[in-house]
């Protein structure tokens, strides 16, 4: 019986192996280290997330339906402004400012003519029509695709992305199985233990003494939220034209 001991928790446990989840060590290899203990040998750490030809076809379909923003001569971004929900509680905090997003995509357009897609479940609705309200112009080059996928489906359409930009959330990680470049904005969570050691994907943590402050476990709760707060929109799009910029010399170099 292999499992983490985390404030006596592993008692039962044979195998017991200490929880850092609040160290600055990726998730994955914590876990991998309950492999290890019952004498497996792990050879990588990458996380998969398997497409099928139904959801292939899915995004080629979308692409096709919406090819008139969707063009593939122009940077297609993947915008996740939602999420903070699990089963276990409801973390605001986690979220940048929907206001932040509005500026980011009016910027992004500006700067290089960027084509969007928004990913979002029920729970995002909100942020993400309130997005849509109020970016203006821009709204042209935008896919709404909010509650219009299932898991997998929106995992096909971030394959298709060159740039995924998201809070601390399931499209990152799902973006960061699919090898999909990202940027992602951390405020009480720690990028060091959510992220692969992968120039592929960009984190912003917030530089606020008390971030990060949440670490898989009841969110402690904040008066101030002050973390998110301290990211500005204009760090944000310097980092996705950076990145970008990056991604595209990467692309050329390697001949493809």
């Amino acid at each position: 019986r292999a499992g983490f001991d985390n404030k006596g928790s592993g008692a039962t446990l044979n195998k017991q192996v200490t929880w850092k989840i609040k160290e600055d060590q990726y998730i994955a290899q914590s876990f991998l280290e309950l492999a290890v203990a019952v004498g497996a040998r792990p050879v990588q750490m990458d996380l998969e997330f398997y497409l099928t030809t139904q959801e292939i076809d899915f995004a080629d379909t979308f692409f096709q339906t919406h090819r008139s923003v969707l063009d593939p001569d122009k940077t297609i971004i993947g915008l996740c402004p939602g999420g903070g929900v699990n089963p276990r509680d409801r973390v605001i905090a986690k979220l940048w400012h929907i206001d932040n997003y509005v500026a980011l995509v009016q910027q992004l357009m500006r700067r290089i003519d960027a084509r969007f897609i928004l990913f979002g479940s029920h729970e995002d609705q909100a942020y993400i029509q309130r997005l849509i309200r109020y970016v203006g112009p821009a709204q042209d080059n935008i896919v709404n695709a909010c509650m219009k996928t299932n898991l997998k489906e929106m995992g096909a359409l971030l394959k298709r992305c060159h740039l995924v930009i998201t809070n601390d959330s399931a499209p990152l990680h799902i973006a960061v199985a699919l090898g999909v470049p990202s940027l992602s904005i951390f405020g009480p969570t720690n990028h060091l233990s959510l992220l692969p050691d992968n120039p592929a994907h960009i984190a912003i943590q917030s530089s606020v003494a008390c971030s990060p402050c949440y670490h898989n476990s009841p969110f402690p709760g904040c008066v101030h939220v002050k973390c998110m707060e301290t990211i500005t929109v204009d760090k944000v799009v310097e980092q996705a034209l950076t990145h970008l910029e990056r991604i595209h010399d990467q692309y050329h170099h390697s001949g493809i």
